[in-house]
């Protein structure tokens, strides 16, 4: 079989896109070199569950590395704005529950009220 029979894409596909949702989230599980310019790449999708096998050239590889740089740069800048905001959201991700929510030894054994 020869490169272009195997080709399900060209450098211009938007490997990030879902087939099956909107999204623009698809995740690469595993990825395969077949040949000098050619790679087969199997995509998730975290929204739906959707799943894609592409095997497309180098330059979709490039492109798709570049949307997932550019990605991972926003998502940091937005953690560096949280941590601005709220600097103890990396000590505690979740916050403390309020008070009248935590459990305590005394809400057991002899002597708790029943709820």
């Amino acid at each position: 079989m020869d490169r272009s029979e195997r080709l399900t894409g060209n450098a211009d596909t938007a490997l990030e896109r879902c087939r099956a949702c909107p999204s623009k989230l698809m995740q690469p599980v595993q990825w395969r070199r077949l040949g000098e310019d050619l790679w087969e790449i199997d995509l998730r999708c975290p929204d739906c569950g959707g799943t894609a096998r592409e095997c497309v050239p180098q330059e979709a590889v490039a492109r798709y590395d570049q949307v997932m740089r550019r990605a991972r740069l926003s998502l940091e800048r937005h953690l560096e704005a949280i941590e601005r905001v709220d600097p103890t959201a990396e000590r505690t991700p979740y916050g403390d529950p309020a008070p009248d929510l935590r459990i305590l030894p005394e809400d057991f054994g002899p002597g708790a009220e029943a709820a």
